[in-house]
């Protein structure tokens, strides 16, 4: 946000973001550092839960519900300390790219929908940490505990600590939901450039795009496909294997194109033309 402004960028005329209340690069620091000591607190309190005398999964499951509630509540005041209209302004838009098809799609949805492509990981996790402590943890007896069949309880510098063998659990083994986790923002791109489609008939840049994203699906589908049957025969390749490995060049392929001609525009004899042509105004 320093950066778009020193250069110029009105970044709040562009994300429509409310002019007489929105948050600054120096608010936006302050709420990051807030949530590293909250996560700091919570990796210390793992790593001494046999010191303090609490379950040693607790501390994880706080920081989620402590962070949730912080995104859900309804306090406003003080405006200084909870943002309401930020959080909300972000939960709004989180809903309309979710909702895509149902509604005609902004400059900020498409730019937070390729900001969820960068987090494919962070969906994946969400999926692990759901799974796990629905299904990988012991309540039964008022003490957070991992399941013994999935885990074993190893020596590390601070004493003993419960260790999950990601190989066994059925949370990381789920390569169905996984799968279907993964694609979720590629989905949700693909979606909206079908949507701008729908609005403005032009079959480019919003159908070219829309098949860029498609590649994903190709992608997630061979290699869960080639997961499942290495599962199968683990002593033989699977056909699937070679498929993935191609619809997954096809796919850096168009990705990296896109990238380079149209998101960058290099290697495009217009766009010196372009620059020049600005730099004269």
């Amino acid at each position: 946000m320093a950066g778009w402004a020193g250069a110029g960028v009105n970044h709040v005329l562009i994300f429509e973001v409310d002019p007489r209340n929105h948050l600054s690069y120096q608010t936006l620091m302050q709420i990051a550092s807030f949530m590293i000591m909250l996560w700091s607190f919570a990796v210390l309190a793992y790593l001494y839960a046999h010191m303090l005398g609490i379950p040693p999964f607790a501390p994880p499951l706080a920081l989620m519900v402590v962070c949730v509630v912080l995104l859900l509540n309804p306090i406003a005041k003080p405006d200084s300390l909870f943002h309401r209209n930020s959080r909300f302004w972000l939960l709004k838009h989180c809903y309309k790219c979710f909702t895509s098809p149902f509604h005609f799609v902004t400059f900020t949805d498409f730019w937070l929908g390729d900001q969820m492509n960068s987090l494919t990981t962070a969906f994946l996790d969400f999926q692990y940490f759901v799974c796990f402590y629905s299904t990988e943890v012991d309540y039964s007896d008022g003490w957070i505990k991992v399941n013994g069949i999935n885990s074993s309880t190893g020596s590390v510098p601070w004493g003993k600590c419960g260790i999950v063998n990601p190989e066994k659990t059925q949370c990381a083994s789920a390569a169905g939901l996984r799968s279907l986790m993964s694609v979720i923002p590629a989905m949700i791109r693909f979606l909206q450039c079908l949507r701008r489609y729908r609005d403005t008939k032009r079959v480019h840049p919003h159908l070219v795009n829309a098949g860029k994203y498609s590649t994903t699906f190709f992608v997630v589908a061979c290699g869960a496909l080639n997961k499942y049957y290495e599962a199968e025969s683990p002593n033989s390749t699977s056909i699937f294997f070679y498929i993935w490995i191609l619809s997954y060049i096809m796919s850096f392929t168009y990705t990296f194109l896109w990238d380079i001609f149209m998101d960058w525009g290099l290697i495009d004899p217009r766009h010196r033309k372009k620059r020049d042509s600005y730099e004269k105004r």
